[in-house]
């Protein structure tokens, strides 16, 4: 008979364990299905509160942002960040910026420098670090992080980072009193900005050296400085840009006795400031 092969013992025994096999396949099917969408609810809660997290994070960036003036904010690589943890500490590290919680910005910045995916991102955060310590007048430090911050982007040939690195650290010169190490980093950072194209990095380095000139007493070179700061926010069409250099104005001529040629950058600025609505521009804008 052709088909007596089919009445083996071993044919037998593997039908029978190919049935029992499918029999529990079907089992373990409609018993682990009640498992299988508790994970599936489990996992789009989390997406959830991750997406959540996420824009938090952003927000606080935003406003971050909107406070510092005349810093240059370094942010690469951070607003595309997708990781959970490192999500988490970020929006963290940016709220405590925001609210002027320095001791715990700077700490969970510090938490985050490991993480760092690149050396974008490292300078980006070292950044961050060093405008929380100018924030905490935590000066020497300050200089320490954007001299490691400079070391970086130098090696790995970054010129945004080099540029926001040598803007920042001219700032702390200037407030050390170190005029001619703060003049000379502001215009290594206009000269990388004028490269690249960078018209609000400009309007800021010329507003730093301008304000080395005013500081040292030089006002006529002040003036020059953050008139062409001025002429540079302008070309960038950005309101908030403009309130820096024409308080700065102001403050020059308010150095020169001429009241009435402060008082009209003065009300000028803060004329924009109130149309952004950022109370830290306001104070930016008065006398």
């Amino acid at each position: 008979m052709p088909w007596e092969w089919l009445r083996h013992p071993i044919v037998i025994v593997l039908g029978i364990i190919a049935s029992l096999a499918s029999i529990a396949a079907l089992i373990w099917a409609i018993i682990a299905r009640p498992f299988q969408k508790k994970k599936e609810k489990a996992t789009e809660k989390r997406d959830k509160e991750t997406q959540k997290i996420l824009q938090e994070m952003l927000d606080e960036i935003k406003k971050v942002q909107e406070q510092s003036r005349d810093m240059q904010l370094s942010l690469d690589g951070i607003p595309e960040v997708r990781d959970r943890h490192k999500v988490v500490i970020y929006r963290d590290a940016f709220r405590a910026m925001r609210e002027y919680r320095h001791k715990k910005a700077i700490a969970k910045f510090q938490e985050a420098l490991p993480l760092a995916s690149d050396p974008s991102e490292r300078c980006a955060i070292l950044n961050l670090i060093g405008l929380s310590q100018i924030r905490s007048s935590d000066y020497k430090n300050a200089e320490q992080t954007f001299i490691e911050m400079i070391r970086i982007a130098e090696q790995t040939k970054l010129d945004e980072p080099l540029s926001f690195a040598l803007g920042n650290i001219g700032l702390v010169y200037t407030i050390l009193g170190k005029m001619q190490k703060s003049l000379k980093s502001f215009m290594n950072a206009l000269k990388i900005d004028e490269e690249r194209g960078n018209l609000e990095g400009q309007a800021t380095d010329l507003s730093g050296i301008g304000n080395v000139y005013l500081r040292s007493g030089n006002f006529q070179r002040a003036l020059e400085f953050h008139q062409r700061s001025l002429d540079m926010a302008e070309r960038t069409g950005n309101p908030r840009i403009r309130v820096i250099p024409l308080g700065n104005l102001g403050r020059v001529y308010q150095a020169l006795d001429k009241m009435q040629k402060a008082l009209e950058f003065h009300r000028r600025a803060l004329k924009i400031a109130k149309h952004i609505g950022n109370p830290a521009y306001e104070s930016t804008a008065k006398p």
